[in-house]
């Protein structure tokens, strides 16, 4: 409970920030394209987030999509519509919102937005086009085991093996000094 709460009091503060900042008066404006203001990607994410946690799947599909009108460049956002319609086995849907998400070359969680969507795919029971996309997936480096193994492992109708992630070497360093 006090996790949610202080998460939804960032978001209010995060609101008021956004409002002081994007006005122009202390900050020239939005630094991603016209129109797309980074607060609100991240207040609409956080929100989406809660909602997800709590099993409340339309909140978060209605929030998500209401921003993605607006905003159909937020990956991201994508992703987590994906999930809900995952979870609620809505499987086109999920299917097209990780499409969306996929696009996007830049963005350094493209190959989980890959494996996501060859994951609804697989689900849906479109073996040949998971197939192609987690041999697609296997050049991202965070998740070319996971894809490998997701490819000897693709049955119809079944969701893809949980997935792992492949840290760099010095990560693998830095993580085991931690422990």
């Amino acid at each position: 409970f006090q996790y949610h709460s202080m998460k939804v009091i960032f978001c209010f503060f995060s609101i008021f920030l956004g409002i002081i900042l994007g006005s122009g008066l202390f900050w020239p404006g939005p630094v991603l394209g016209a129109g797309v203001d980074p607060t609100t990607r991240e207040i609409v994410r956080t929100f989406a987030d809660i909602h997800l946690r709590q099993q409340a799947y339309q909140a978060a599909q209605k929030a998500l999509n209401e921003h993605l009108v607006s905003d159909k460049e937020d990956s991201e956002a994508w992703n987590l519509l994906g999930l809900t319609y995952l979870k609620t086995n809505q499987l086109t849907q999920a299917t097209h919102a990780f499409f969306e998400a996929s696009k996007s070359m830049t963005d350094e969680n493209r190959g989980i937005y890959l494996y996501n969507y060859a994951d609804a795919l697989i689900r849906a029971g479109d073996r040949a086009k998971a197939k192609d996309v987690l041999t697609h997936a296997q050049q991202v480096d965070l998740i070319a085991e996971s894809a490998r193994v997701a490819l000897r492992h693709l049955r119809p109708g079944k969701p893809l093996p949980l997935l792992e992630f492949n840290y760099p070497a010095a990560w693998k360093v830095s993580l085991a000094v931690g422990t």
